[in-house]
């Protein structure tokens, strides 16, 4: 079986730092040094990209219509393009030396057989440089991943307003913000070690640090200051508790889920950790300590991460291939619509224990039915056919589920005190 460059399968010896210099290198060399006439001549862009059948070369194709396979074999490095033993094979015809020389590629030396080689000129004072984007305060944002922050930010406070006991405005502001400035240092640090990759993605290809809109020394700085800043707030105007949990969730995703997406399909259920944490530490932040209510908050956030993400993670599948994740939706379609599954219909016993730790009244065992079997639906649609249709569906069906499962909760939520009252009439 021939390899495929991109494949998290092989070529794992070489980095993609190096493939992605080569790329890059050779774009500035052979396209703007050359004119545009022989295109990016890296293995990866000529085994895994159409680039060369739009170079000048595509009208000289033989009969037998395979120019990109042959031109391969007589590649050298820095980017030069041998065309010698093309021509021998009677696929491309050696362009004309006046041509070459038109275009800025520099002295032709004889291969053994007598014909051309084409050799990239070392003059780069013709090089025009793209500016980089104008800075602007919105980068942080984008760094940030502020949408994301704002729905990670949410079920901290719902976890703060399902905690027992009086509410302090004071400290659940604290909260929010202690809380907000870590995720977004991990959400930066996290862009900052995966810009290589990033770069690779249709996706990702234009986040900040991709496209250079800011330099990755600053981007890394903003992260660590962000994560510093962040439990340090959390620790002063919160509790130690609360610190400690924020540090380890940075921790968690930049030093443990960032890296395992390139080595194991494990990654899924440590993001699923990372995603389980804050609503304990709005639990944590009014009531000092963690009880049966803030583990079983998590626990519920645990087990909705995996249709989310397993869904989103489904039409993502050519990107993630290419940038070389061991995402469970590459790796193992079929286990990735059975873990969504599976954890789809965890979320009915985990709802139904809600009042039986004192969490919410009975009514939420019912109204969480409801909510819980409509994405219950979509997930044994997208396992029993897997799709770009069902994955979407199953995708926003978790986005909707989400608020409104804690919105519900919120509404069902046991008063302590009046249980209390209660216990001292009996």
């Amino acid at each position: 079986m021939a390899k495929v460059w991109g494949s998290p399968f092989v070529n794992k010896e070489r980095s993609m730092w190096t493939r992605l210099s080569q790329h890059t290198l050779n774009r500035t060399r052979g396209l703007q040094g050359a004119g545009g006439l022989l295109g990016c001549t890296c293995v990866r862009c000529l085994r895994t990209s159409p680039a060369v059948r739009h170079s000048a070369l595509g009208p000289w194709r033989g009969e037998k219509g395979r120019a990109e396979g042959k031109l391969g074999l007589g590649l050298r490095e820095r980017g030069s393009a041998t065309v010698s033993g093309i021509k021998a094979a009677g696929e491309v015809p050696v362009l004309p030396e006046e041509k070459l020389r038109a275009v800025g590629i520099g002295a032709i030396p004889e291969g053994r057989d007598g014909t051309s080689v084409a050799v990239p000129a070392d003059d780069t004072s013709s090089l025009r440089w793209k500016p980089s984007p104008a800075y602007t305060p919105t980068i942080y944002s984008s760094l940030s991943k502020v949408n994301l922050s704002a729905l990670v930010t949410l079920t901290t406070m719902a976890g703060y307003a399902m905690a027992p006991g009086a509410t302090d405005v004071a400290t659940l502001l604290w909260t929010t913000v202690g809380t907000g400035m870590c995720i977004s240092s991990a959400n930066t640090i996290n862009q900052w070690i995966e810009a290589p990759y990033d770069a690779q993605m249709s996706r990702t290809r234009n986040r900040v640090l991709v496209r250079h809109a800011t330099s990755p020394h600053h981007g890394f700085f903003f992260g660590a200051g962000a994560g510093i800043a962040g439990v340090a707030t959390l620790a002063a105007f919160v509790n130690p508790i609360v610190a400690i949990l924020g540090g380890a969730n940075i921790l968690l995703y930049t030093c443990v889920y960032t890296p395992m997406k390139r080595t194991s399909i494990a990654n899924t259920w440590a993001g699923a950790v990372v995603g389980a944490i804050p609503p304990m530490m709005g639990w944590a932040a009014c009531t000092g300590s963690l009880d049966a209510g803030a583990w079983l908050m998590g626990t519920m956030l645990y087990a909705w991460q995996f249709p989310h993400f397993n869904s989103l993670s489904w039409n993502l599948r050519p990107d993630y291939s290419k940038a070389g994740y061991r995402m469970m939706s590459v790796v193992d379609p079929g286990l990735n619509g059975r873990v969504g599954l599976r954890y789809s219909l965890a979320m009915f016993p985990l709802c139904w224990a809600a009042p039986y730790v004192g969490l919410t009244t009975v009514g939420f065992a019912a109204t969480s039915t409801i909510i819980n079997g409509y994405m219950g639906m979509q997930a044994f649609s997208f396992w029993r056919n897997p799709n770009e249709k069902t994955a979407r569906a199953l995708f926003f069906g978790s986005i909707v589920h989400l608020p409104i499962l804690l919105a519900l909760m919120l509404l069902h939520k046991a008063d302590k005190e009046e249980e209390e009252g209660e216990a001292v009439d009996d």
